[in-house]
């Protein structure tokens, strides 16, 4: 059974809540925690997340120390965010404790509408967990702070496949120059969506099916590659029309 709550300190064992974000008013990418407390091995995780589109977007969640090794699928639309947790291969699992489950990356001007909607944890035995949910978002940060990522990263375009418009994330721990490209099954150059010095942070670009010359190109698998100082990656998506 799920309960959701807008206690901010629940009296069960088990407890799930929106850890420490930043309030409204916000121009550049903030963190959020998702954190939690559990009593016994869990297995799987499921949660659904709902904002306001209109206020704020939610890109690509990330998996933490907590939940290293394992396989996060995540997918927003019309203002939900649903994800799924686990280790396909069925070997991993997270012993009991507390700590930071996921880490929703919101991008806006007022985070205030994110809520969890429900979640649901599974030990080994794909039995549900009893959980107190605190739904409410805590907004106990200073107005305006901006987390700084310790790591490179190139995020997984969404959506994926993409008819018109695809977003692409991607975060800095330093400023450094910075290169994203997009290029077709050849390795033809098709499109220079970033090339200049960027600050720490968090960022992200729309590549809107066109190259460089602003023509729609064809459906297919394209590439889009990375360079920020000497860290490079690269990742595929495909375009259908």
């Amino acid at each position: 059974r799920i309960s959701l709550s807008l206690k901010n300190d629940p009296t069960r064992e088990n407890r799930l809540g929106l850890g420490k974000a930043s309030p409204g008013d916000l121009d550049e990418m903030t963190e959020i925690s998702v954190a939690c407390k559990f009593d016994r091995d869990v297995a799987g995780i499921e949660l659904e997340i709902v904002f306001d589109p209109d206020k704020v977007t939610l890109l690509d969640p990330a998996l933490t120390p907590l939940t290293k090794g394992l396989q996060i699928f995540a997918g927003t639309k019309d203002g939900t965010q649903k994800m799924g947790i686990i280790d396909l291969s069925g070997k991993n699992l997270l012993p009991p404790g507390e700590g930071t489950l996921v880490t929703l990356r919101a991008n806006g001007n007022d985070i205030s509408s994110i809520r969890i909607k429900t979640a649901v944890l599974v030990d080994q035995n794909a039995k549900p967990l009893v959980l107190d949910v605190s739904s409410e978002l805590s907004m106990d940060v200073a107005k305006g702070a901006v987390s700084i990522p310790e790591h490179f990263a190139l995020s997984q375009n969404y959506p994926n496949p993409f008819n018109l418009e695809t977003q692409i994330s991607y975060a800095l721990p330093e400023r450094c120059q910075v290169t994203l490209t997009v290029y077709n099954v050849r390795g033809q150059r098709v499109r220079v969506l970033v090339d200049e010095v960027q600050a720490a942070g968090h960022n992200s670009v729309v590549w809107d099916g066109r190259n460089q010359d602003g023509r729609e190109v064809a459906s297919g698998i394209y590439f889009y590659r990375l360079e920020a100082g000497e860290f490079t990656d690269t990742k595929s998506m495909v375009l259908l029309k």
